[in-house]
Parts: structure tokens; sequence; C-alpha cells
């Protein structure tokens, strides 16, 4: 699964071709993969990557996409790669892109893949495979090739009711938890989890302790 989902932080929109444009913050939880290779090696667990994300108005700037087979319910490109934008940031590397895509899920039934990769956030239990879900988030290309996903996933189904686009996470971040992913392609592979994670999230049991490992981690 390469989506993941955040706390966000809303401004005010711009006088530009965006219509939202909005911050994120994760902190680190998961290296799978770091070959050395990648501006992006060398994380560690614990470390802060903040996100500023801008994207387009409605059926004015971004147009439906057929999804890739079992990766998402319903998907959004931009008709000009400028309609999006995204800066990425760990504090000692920052990249930007602009090409993206935003894909809606309305009662998405999570699939083994999905499971085995949140079990590794730290994330199983109440996310297991066949756990219906609500979910948004933006998959953006950096300009050094990595591409970042960014987006909430929420156990709440009655937060989207169709699968019609939406410029910001706006709803479903209240009621979901947010996660992050980095990947470089085979050199660097990393995911984070919402810095602050939103209050629904302390519903999830594994969210507290894996929230406790992060901090002993960061001491």
């Amino acid at each position: 699964m390469t989506r993941i989902l955040a706390a966000l932080f809303l401004s005010a929109s711009t006088a530009s071709v965006y219509a939202a444009t909005f911050d994120f913050s994760a902190g680190l939880v998961t290296v799978f993969t770091d070959t050395g290779g990648s501006s992006w090696s060398g994380a560690q667990i614990g470390d802060i990557y903040s996100a500023n994300i801008q994207t387009p108005d409605d059926a004015a700037d971004a147009t439906a996409t057929v999804c890739i087979v079992d990766q998402c319910e319903y998907q959004f490109s931009a008709l000009s790669p400028a309609a999006f934008g995204i800066t990425l940031s760990d504090g000692d590397t920052t990249d930007s892109g602009s090409t993206g895509m935003i894909s809606i899920w309305n009662e998405y039934d999570i699939e083994e893949k999905d499971a085995q990769f949140l079990s590794d956030m730290g994330l199983g239990g109440v996310l297991s495979q066949g756990t219906l879900v609500d979910g948004w988030w933006i998959d953006a290309m950096l300009m050094d090739g990595s591409t970042v996903a960014i987006g909430f996933i929420s156990t709440d189904t009655t937060v989207y009711s169709d699968l019609a686009y939406r410029n910001s996470p706006s709803g479903i971040a209240q009621a979901g938890i947010g996660l992050l992913s980095l990947e470089d392609g085979a050199d660097f592979l990393a995911a984070g989890i919402a810095v602050p994670i939103p209050a629904a999230a302390w519903l999830f049991g594994s969210a507290l302790g894996l929230l406790a490992w992060m901090r002993r981690k960061q001491t």
C-alpha cells in the first residue's frame, strides 16, 4: 500500500490555480529499505517530515482517471501539471514537485497487502484485512524522482458518501488517522504517522503504543 494519511492544518487559499493549500507533518515510524543511494537516505525513526501541499479546484483543474486495479476507488489527475504543488522536507533534505494524483475511497475494503502495510506501521487489529474505510490521499512525484503519498484513512464510513473529487482532506482529517510514505525506487522506502495524531486516532489502541514508542526513540 502506498497510501498513508495525516493530521493537517488548513491555511488560507491563495490567489493562484490552487484551490486548497495545507500543511502536514509526520514522524517516521518505519524504514523498510535504505541502501544509501537516495537523497533521503540516513533517515531515523522519529525524524519529522513536513510538507506543504497545494491542490487544484474541482472540475476546472482536475479530471477523473481510471484507477490502477486494487489500489483505489476513484482517482483524479490534474489537467495541467502545475495544478498540483508539494514541498517535502525532513529538516536536512528539501524537494518539491508539481505533478500528482488525488484518490478517494468510499467504503473501501482493506486488502491483504494494505493490511500488512498497516500492521508494519503498528496499526493492525482495527485496520485489518476486510475493514471498510473511507480515505483521501495525494500521490506526488518530486524533482529527484522519488514519490510521496500523504493522506487519511477513517473507519467511519459515513465521512464520504460518494467518490466525488475533493481538493483537500477536510472532514476526513478530523475522523481519521494520517499517514505518509516516501519512496525512491529500490533505494529508499519509509513511512510515517501524522504529528499530532488526530483526536479520533486515540481510538486505535495500537496507535497509543506506537506513539509512546516514537517518543522513546526521540529521547
